[in-house]
This record gives structure tokens, sequence and C-alpha cells, in this order.
């Protein structure tokens, strides 16, 4: 089971009409209309061009647009499986350039297991554990010092932290500057820290940092077949196992599912030393071409030991 992501259109379809005077996100009387009969087309419609900068979270009106987007893909999503999540946070990033970090889709979700896994940390005698990420990536804003237009990649966290006065889901962001020829370490310290990150949660900065390492490092991962696999209906898994047919990733889509499963079916051999199982590799022409791969040996496909026949140990 994995954690949904939760938008501002879900948000604020469960705030009562009563509540009234929040700066963000607004009443549901902000909308000119009860909360429960607003469509996600008209939320993203009113709030993207009404809501404001303001003190409290001067990057609402982005996350509203990605979220947008978002509901425009068909609302994308990465599920993400316990067993991979340490190598895609423990990878050397270090001579990778912003101009490779590019993801398939505009917007997407990527979700967590809601049993334990690595990506988590501590903080005033409870744990915490990511539940969620949103990503919108190749947005552009301009520089403020030049006024030049920089494309980001942008990234929300999510730990399940609540804003009490307004019940409401309060996310970590994180921007990555994408002008060309930044290094990824360069491109996460363009951008000075927001105040309001020392507010509620502190998130270690070894979180956020292995955060983004997995943000960076699933971007050069998805045309990997083995790795991120396309997540159809229960009904059809077996026969899209066996076929590869699309049909069946169209009919899953068709019918509100449209994602991706990330190292399902791989679990990380224990008898590999190495600190990390997986590296960037530099292939094609010229080697150019950044590849995230796992080292020989360190990956089971579990379906396929399934498959081996036993019972043979006497002959």
């Amino acid at each position: 089971m994995f954690f949904e992501y939760q938008s501002e259109f879900n948000t604020i379809k469960k705030i009562t009409s009563g509540k009234t005077g929040l700066v963000y996100p607004p009443s549901p009387s902000f909308y000119g209309a009860d909360s429960s009969s607003l469509s996600w087309e008209d939320f993203y419609y009113l709030a993207t061009r009404n809501v404001n900068q303001t003190s409290f979270d001067p990057f609402a009106p982005i996350k509203l647009r990605a979220e947008e987007m978002w509901y425009e893909q068909k609302r994308p999503y990465y599920n993400i499986y316990p067993s991979i999540i340490p190598s895609l946070t423990r990878i050397n990033l270090d001579s990778l350039r912003v101009d490779h970090v590019n993801y398939p889709l505009k917007s997407l979700a990527i979700r967590f297991p809601k049993k334990s896994h690595s990506l988590n940390f501590d903080y005033k005698n409870k744990n915490y554990s990511l539940q969620t990420l949103m990503v919108l990536d190749n947005f552009s804003m301009k520089n403020k010092s030049d006024g030049e237009d920089v494309n980001y990649l942008v990234f929300w966290m999510n730990v399940g932290e609540i804003h009490e006065p307004t019940n409401t889901p309060v996310h970590l962001f994180r921007f990555l500057s994408k002008k060309p020829g930044l290094t990824v370490t360069e491109g996460f310290q363009q951008l000075r820290e927001h105040h309001t990150a020392n507010e509620g949660v502190i998130y270690p900065i070894s979180f956020v940092e292995d955060c983004a390492k997995l943000v960076c490092t699933l971007s050069l991962m998805s045309d990997d077949p083995d790795i991120v696999v396309p997540d159809v209906l229960n009904a059809d898994a077996s026969k899209y196992e066996k076929t590869q047919d699309p049909k069946y990733i169209e009919k899953a889509k068709r019918r509100g599912k449209f994602g991706w499963s990330v190292g399902k079916d791989l679990q990380i051999s224990p008898h590999i030393r190495a600190a990390c199982p997986a590296a960037l590799y530099w292939t094609g022409k010229g080697r150019k071409t950044p590849k995230i791969r796992f080292r020989k040996g360190c990956v089971v496909h579990k379906k396929k030991l399934q498959n081996i026949p036993t019972g043979y140990a006497d002959k």
C-alpha cells in the first residue's frame, strides 16, 4: 500500500463551508461556490489566477500550477518500493549537470510505501517517514537579479506534518535551478532557503539531500523497463506481463490508473558489500549520456526466482 498524494483540491473539498478566515489555502467562500460542488478545473482556474504570493507561502501559486498540470495529465505517479530506496539515495551525483535531469512528464506524484522504509527521521520524539513527493519539471521563472528566464525543477516533500489551525498538510519544497552548465549540487544552491523551513517540523539536511538525490536519480531511470514498470489494473497484471501489450496500459489510464512501479520485482542481494549497488554511468557516443545502472550480480528478479524449477536436488 502506498500513500496517496493529497492535493490542494482534495484539501479544500474537505474544509467545511463554515471555515473562514484562512490565509492559505483560501476558505471555500473565496471561490464563490460550495466547495463540494467544485470541479478540479474550476478550483485551479480560480486559485491559480487569484492566489497571490504571501509571506506565509510565496510559492503557493507554483504548487497550485503544478497540481493543475498533474490533473491535466491524468494524475501520473511513481510507486517507489522500499527495497530500491537506499540505492536511489546513495548514488554520487557530483558530476551530473542539471541539463540531464529531465522527467518524461511535466508534473508527477511520487508515492512511498505505508510500511517502514529508509527515508525517515526523528523530530521531538516522533518518527516521520516520507509519504509523497510532488515534482514539477522545467518550470520557467525570471531571475530577479538579471531578468533572465530560467527553468527549474521543483519538488515538495510530505512527511505527514499538519498545520494545526487549518488541519491541512504542510509540504517542504526545494528548487533546482536548471541554468545550463550547472552541476546538480550548484543548482540546488542557487536559491536561498525560505524562513518557513525553520517552522514546524524541522527536516534534517541529510534527509532533504537524500530526497533531492532520489528525485534526480529517478529522472535518469524513466526508460529502464526492468526497474520502471507500467502499473496496470490488477485483473490485467498477468496478461500484461506475458504480452507487454500497451492496450492494458491505456485501459488502466482510462480507469484513472496512470502510473509506474519502481523496483517492484527487484530486491538487492544481501551478498553485495558495495556501499551502493547502483551507480551513475556515462554512455552513448562520446559517453555524454548519463544512465543509472545496477552493478552486475546485485539485483535479484524475484519473479524470475519464483519460476526456477525446484525439487531436483537428489538428481
